[in-house]
């Protein structure tokens, strides 16, 4: 056996075998909204891939409440395809301005590295990826791309879903009329808590009016299902917001009770002009006999922002 065959046969599996370098990615566990300090800085990373996902990330970045006390450290990094190189490249465009800005070129097969390695050396507590509804061509590539993302980031991770045709007719027209009108969708369980955290600090914001939604129900029990322990922390986070936030004003709360796939939509349907963004957790399940419902509320999300935020579980 010669050294190119011996290379190929036992040194490269033996390496794949004992090297993940996805391991780097999981030292920190806890880097949530939910478990930020507030009297810290809010580091967050925002993935772009063209110029139409900046005025949604500015929009959220704006929501986002950032103060003295609590400011958001921003780092950007765009995603670029790589096009006739054999080569990946990441490197810095402002090395010493703010926000720290990056450019990957990378396949989408390994794009998630780039973003994933940055959320990492500078502690972000989010990473928001940007999705536009005009980004149908490569569709499926993007969604691997998010895929990889959620799986393997070590902070919170949420997609930002922007459509483009924000309503502005309250914008700059009255000063006391809000500038974000947010609503939290939350159905249960640890996705829709970090959500729901995320609402809370906007909530703060004096131009922010924000209503949280709270479904139960059978069809919403079903949809969530999780330990009582689950449950547990869910009702804590309620009752948090409804102790703490609900005084605030502009700020309000919503109890909504799921019978049928129909009630979800009929609610979603009832928002149309009344918001700007869904804050809303990704993962819930579609019970057998909502066969089809899920189909149906994603094709009535108007054209709002929407914001996917999962919390990040191994």
């Amino acid at each position: 056996m010669n050294e190119e065959c011996f290379t190929i046969m036992i040194i490269s599996p033996l390496v794949k075998a004992l090297y993940d370098p996805l391991r780097r990615y999981i030292v920190f566990k806890r880097r949530t909204l939910r478990h930020h300090n507030r009297r810290e800085e809010l580091r967050i990373l925002a993935c772009v891939h063209n110029q139409e996902n900046a005025r949604p990330i500015m929009d959220l970045l704006d929501a986002s409440n950032p103060t003295n006390q609590s400011p958001i450290n921003l780092t950007v990094l765009h995603l670029v395809k790589l096009v006739g190189r054999s080569s990946l490249l990441l490197f810095v465009h402002r090395p010493h301005e703010k926000p720290s800005c990056f450019k990957g070129v990378s396949p989408y097969e390994t794009m998630h590295n780039d973003g994933c390695s940055i959320a990492l050396e500078k502690r972000s507590h989010v990473i928001i990826i940007s999705f536009h509804t005009t980004m149908a061509e490569s569709c499926y590539a993007y969604r691997h791309l998010n895929k990889n993302v959620f799986d393997k980031a070590s902070s919170s991770v949420g997609v930002l879903i922007g459509h483009g045709r924000r309503q502005k007719h309250h914008r700059g027209v009255i000063s006391e009329l809000p500038v974000h009108r947010v609503v939290v969708f939350f159905f249960g369980g640890l996705d829709d808590r970090e959500a729901l955290a995320y609402g809370m600090r906007m909530s703060e914001h004096p131009r922010v009016a924000l209503t949280l939604v709270r479904f139960s129900g059978l069809c919403s029990t079903a949809m969530v299902g999780g330990s009582e322990r689950s449950k547990m922390l869910d009702g804590e986070i309620i009752a948090q917001f409804r102790l703490n936030v609900t005084h605030e004003q502009g700020v309000s709360f919503r109890g909504e009770v799921l019978t049928n796939p129909m009630c979800l939509t009929a609610v979603i349907m009832s928002l149309e002009n009344c918001c700007d963004l869904i804050l809303v957790g990704r993962r819930h399940r579609e019970p057998k006999y909502m066969a089809g419902g899920g189909q149906i509320v994603q094709g009535n999300w108007g054209q709002w922002e929407k914001f996917l935020l999962p919390h990040w579980l191994k």
